[in-house]
């Protein structure tokens, strides 16, 4: 694993002082390959990456310490706290925070409204490769907040 990538977080983990500077990348994701893979390349990228691997646990995370990241990228079909329940409490929990779903299960098109609603206006869908991946991290980080959909 890169070394700007930190370990997987279970539920019961805190972020690493690392996070301290808010521009950590919260990944989340059941699969746990594609999980690591996924903080893996971001890590490699020169990104910070928190991992969690489920819908609670990034939860937890992201309203013990709000201000540590500026990025969730979460899988949208997870057992228990899905990524839409998941995504609709960040925003709440931290405003401003910038997301970005992957799915192996949704075209775009199948949940366009629901994702629209929620303020996002891509989904990166499964499998993707690495420049996808990073290029949709880009623009997610990209968005200006003042024209952000997300902040409140």
């Amino acid at each position: 694993m890169s070394p700007n990538a930190t370990p997987a977080k279970s539920e019961t983990s805190t972020p690493t002082p690392d996070q301290a500077t808010g521009d950590a990348i919260l990944v989340v994701d059941d699969a746990t390959s594609l999980r690591r893979l996924v903080a893996l390349v971001l890590g490699r990228d020169g990104y910070k990456v928190v991992e969690a691997s489920s819908g609670q646990a990034a939860l937890d995370l992201l309203t013990t310490a709000p201000s540590k990241f500026r990025l969730l990228v979460t899988d949208l079909s997870m057992p228990g706290m899905s990524g839409f329940d998941l995504i609709h409490q960040a925003k709440q929990a931290v405003p401003g925070l910038k997301l970005l779903a992957m799915t192996g299960s949704y075209t775009f098109g199948e949940i366009e409204g629901i994702l629209l609603d929620l303020g996002l206006s891509k989904l990166l869908h499964k499998p993707f490769d690495h420049s996808e991946l990073l290029n949709a991290v880009r623009e997610a980080f990209a968005t200006p907040d003042s024209a952000d959909p997300l902040a409140d």
